[in-house]
């Protein structure tokens, strides 16, 4: 709360009210700043009720493969406000695996993947996503995200890590598991023809 000062009335007969001489009778959460009669255990209570602002979020995009989980270059994205149907860039630009975007208030969202890494396959759709005034991150699930509201001056924090499909017919990285098997497939097929080939050439010279 800040410091400002709260003034309120109580009358001789024991009546509350507000600064401009209201009566306070609400007694329910105000969704406002102002007072409101909250009951507890049969007893009326004078509150105040003071709604600060939720600090806007920064949101960090991570782009992975979906099959190694290995961070992948070359994608584009852009983030839209479906509310006010705002575009947002977000600040990197270039060959990059992470795109942030800055200050994003209590709202609907639209992130949308404008261009897939080359040898993967966009996504099929946006992912929707949205921030309520206190703060709650709704993310579909299927995505892994977290969500932290930060003290101090920096920005409440959301992360989404979002997959891409390689496209049919990529090979594996050098040196990733993927390669290790084929070379290794492609050994014992060697191994067992040539095994084959000595098998044959001695049945014929016992012959």
């Amino acid at each position: 709360m800040d410091a400002s000062t709260i003034k309120f009335q109580v009358t001789e007969n024991g009546q509350w009210l507000d600064q401009q001489g209201t009566p306070i009778s609400n007694n329910t959460l105000p969704s406002s700043d102002g007072f409101y009669v909250n009951n507890r255990n049969g007893n009326d209570i004078l509150t105040y009720a003071k709604h600060d602002n939720i600090k806007p979020f920064t949101l960090t995009v991570n782009k992975i493969d979906k099959v190694t989980n290995q961070s992948i270059k070359g994608a584009e994205f852009q983030l839209t406000n479906s509310d006010t149907n705002q575009t947002i860039q977000p600040d990197e630009s270039g060959d990059t695996a992470t795109f942030t975007f800055n200050n994003l208030q209590p709202g609907n969202y639209v992130l949308s993947e404008t261009k897939a890494p080359t040898d993967y396959a966009p996504l099929s759709s946006g992912i929707n996503f949205s921030i309520d005034n206190t703060g709650k991150v709704t993310i579909p699930d299927g995505y892994d995200s977290n969500s932290e509201l930060t003290a101090g001056n920096s920005n409440n924090t959301i992360s989404l890590t979002v997959p891409d499909t390689p496209t049919s017919g990529q090979l594996p990285a050098t040196g990733g598991p993927g390669i290790t098997i084929i070379l290794v497939t492609g050994l014992i097929i060697m191994i067992t023809t040539a095994a084959g080939i000595i098998f044959i050439s001695r049945r014929r010279w016992e012959v």
